[in-house]
Order: C-alpha cells, then structure tokens, then sequence
C-alpha cells in the first residue's frame, strides 16, 4: 500500500471516528434535553393539581363540573367561571 493510500485511509479513519464522536453527544443532548422536558411536564402536571378548582359552580341551565386532566405538554388554557349578577355565568 502506498503511503497516499495509507494517508487517505488515516483520514478516513479519523472522519469517521469523528463523526461518532459527534453523533454520540448529540444522542446525549437529546437525552438530557428529553429528560428535562420530561421533569417540567411533571411539574407542570403538578402545579395544575394544586390549582384551586372550585365546587360552587352554578349557571343556570348548565351542569358544571371540575375536572383534572394533567398535561401532555407544557401548555395548555385554564378557564374560570364567574357567576353574574343575573344568574347567568362567565367564562
């Protein structure tokens, strides 16, 4: 084997050990970027299940009831219902 071909071979060798090498950690980035994502959705699900959600809710013509759904995502709408003065309510 002639020393280019030994040289284009190291090259090579050394690309692809690199690539490996860079592949490798952006796997555990993902990892770690994963994981933490993971922790704020369980947070997130947790400071939603300690949100007051009210047992007095009466609208006229409306059956109300609270629910908890926890997240699946970092997110999402929250709704209060106001009772009015007329007897009707408001979101």
């Amino acid at each position: 084997m002639s020393p280019v071909e030994v040289g284009i071979q190291s090259a090579i060798l050394v690309y692809v050990f690199a690539m490996g090498m860079i592949l490798s950690q952006r796997s555990a980035n993902a990892d770690r970027e994963q994981g933490r994502l993971q922790q704020e959705i369980a947070v997130a699900g947790e400071v939603q299940r300690l949100l007051p959600l009210g047992d007095n809710l009466e609208a006229p013509g409306f059956d109300l009831s609270p629910v908890y759904l926890p997240a699946s995502e970092v997110g999402g709408d929250c709704f209060h219902v106001r009772p009015l003065s007329d007897g009707g309510c408001r979101l």
